[in-house]
């Protein structure tokens, strides 16, 4: 897993997405909160902004000043190249600090909901064909020990 490309498609991710999940110091709450949300879910699609979200939760969640800063300053401007570097610069941080963190995210940015729900669809189309394969050879071993039984009963006599 390249960390670097990792931290640059976390950035793409969260920098539209960060004037509707965090406003100044804490992550803003209950109504605003759901108005930011649904403003961003306007402008970026449910998909992404879900995503954008959940990114930013497994972030935030590593207490660092420095992140906090490069957090509040993405947010204010997320044009600023100098400002979506150094927010960069402190994910890449993080990831090289902490390898589960860093699984977590790539399997944030990399999750497709739709990828997700085919392959649900996938696997209870599999359970279904070997369901039914199970319960065909359970009939034929039951019909093949129901014939084994005749034939005994038949040399007895």
């Amino acid at each position: 897993m390249d960390l670097a490309a990792l931290a640059q498609q976390a950035i793409n991710i969260l920098v539209p997405a960060m004037p509707f999940v965090y406003v100044g110091k804490d992550a803003v709450v209950d109504k605003v909160k759901d108005m930011l949300l649904e403003k961003g879910i306007e402008k970026l699609g449910s998909k992404s902004m879900d995503r954008a979200k959940a990114l930013f939760d497994k972030i935030k969640s590593q207490k660092s000043e420095s992140l906090e800063v490069a957090l509040r300053e993405v947010s204010t401007n997320s044009e600023d190249p100098k400002a979506k570097e150094e927010l960069q610069q402190e994910i890449l941080k993080l990831l090289r600090g902490d390898p589960n963190l860093a699984r977590e995210i790539e399997r944030t940015i990399n999750l497709n909901v739709e990828n997700v729900d085919q392959l649900a669809v996938g696997i209870t189309t599999i359970f279904s064909i070997l369901k039914s394969l199970l319960e065909t050879s359970i009939s034929k071993s039951s019909n093949l020990w129901i014939k084994e039984e005749k034939k005994q009963q038949i040399r007895k006599y």
